[in-house]
């Protein structure tokens, strides 16, 4: 391995410092709340199900679903979330596939603007839910037991996730979420760490 100059670590710390302090990013990125976080992942989510023609929804993605298939499995996701934040129990420790398989395969058998219309309604329940997050400020779904905000930033992540699996799959480039919610996705990964 080629040998450092001396101090040089010591002077890459310092001039970063200099730069910025720890623990803010730049450029600064505006603080949103998780719920705006998550409703700007479903907006660009749902901006690419608009562009998608009909043969772009049967492009396999992801575990043998196509696009459609995956769009269900998300439409599922909301549906626990909903059961979650409504106090039901029973869904803390479903498991993130397969208790969303039936809706994923259900989606098949419609038309790709039917399942965009329903992945649409089911983010709007979540946000009506959410909203009024104070009621409810911690919940149980798929193993993971967390504050409201953080669910919807785990969520704005999932949505950031597979949208970038439908660009790929159909082959369109990939996306950057914007600055303020990749600031709150990283800053929960990085509190995250510790019990990972």
């Amino acid at each position: 391995l080629p040998v450092l100059p001396p101090g040089l670590r010591e002077r890459v710390l310092a001039a970063s410092l200099r730069a910025r302090d720890a623990g803010r990013p730049v450029p600064d990125a505006p603080l949103i709340s998780p719920v705006e976080a998550f409703s700007r992942a479903a907006s660009a989510f749902y901006a690419v199900l608009c562009f998608l023609d009909d043969d772009g929804w049967h492009t396999p993605v992801l575990r043998g679903l196509d696009v459609q298939g995956l769009v269900g499995h998300l439409i599922g996701v909301e549906e626990d979330v909903h059961r979650s934040l409504s106090g039901d129990p029973a869904v803390a420790d479903a498991e993130h596939v397969e208790s969303t398989q039936a809706t994923a395969l259900d989606q098949a058998a419609r038309r790709p603007a039917q399942t965009r219309a329903d992945w649409r309604r089911a983010v709007d329940r979540t946000l009506d839910l959410v909203r009024p997050a104070d009621a409810r400020p911690r919940v149980a779904v798929h193993g993971l037991r967390m504050p409201v905000g953080a669910l919807l930033v785990v969520r704005a992540f999932e949505l950031w996730t597979h949208e970038n699996d439908i660009r790929q799959a159909v082959g369109w480039a990939p996306s950057v979420p914007d600055p303020s919610t990749l600031r709150l996705m990283t800053d929960l990964a990085a509190r995250m760490l510790p019990h990972a």
